[in-house]
């Protein structure tokens, strides 16, 4: 468990990428590149050019950011579409913002045996404090009806609290005081 949380981390630093009309210049480029040799083997394992990106070309994930991406990233389904601006504090399309592809994905996940590896679509990267969330159901139990109801569902009483059914919350929290990977 130690080794997926220090690669999140290693991960969550070293890339945020995207490819949108609302998204930083440089897609697919590995913005605060890993400091240990080790962590940079594992973001891109042939080092093959261009080397410094995430993505096959320096033109990032155009068209298709599973088969562009070196890495065999995977779509991880939403549970519901992203809406843009949906935060009362934060501008529309940038740092609060998942934005998706084509297919409509905007997170994925890549496991290499030993490494987990998140991926996320976001609007734009800024300095600051933020933390961004993967949520995880681990028994297959969702919801708080029929034979799969999680026997810890929570209802949402105000619209921002509750819980449907994950077990398991991974964050990355940026910028501040506690920079990191939270499980």
């Amino acid at each position: 468990m130690r080794k997926i949380v220090l690669f999140l981390a290693i991960l969550a630093i070293s890339f945020f990428t995207t490819f949108n009309a609302f998204s930083q210049n440089v897609s697919g480029k590995i913005i605060r590149a890993a400091t240990l040799t080790a962590s940079n083997a594992i973001l891109d394992p042939v080092a093959y050019p261009p080397v410094g990106y995430t993505s096959n070309s320096t033109l990032g994930f155009q068209g298709n950011d599973v088969t562009n991406a070196k890495l065999g990233f995977k779509a991880i389904p939403a549970f519901s579409n992203e809406p843009f601006g949906d935060l009362r504090r934060g501008a529309s399309h940038l740092y609060t913002d998942f934005v998706p592809d084509a297919a409509g994905n905007s997170v994925y996940l890549y496991f290499d045996g030993t490494n987990l590896l998140f991926r996320m679509r976001l609007g734009t990267i800024v300095p600051g404090a933020k933390g961004y969330s993967i949520l995880i159901d681990t028994d297959l139990k969702f919801g708080n009806s029929g034979s799969n109801a999680d026997p810890n569902y929570l209802p949402a009483t105000t619209g921002v609290n509750g819980n449907p059914g994950f077990e398991r919350e991974i964050v990355l929290a940026t910028g501040g005081t506690n920079n990191g990977i939270l499980v």
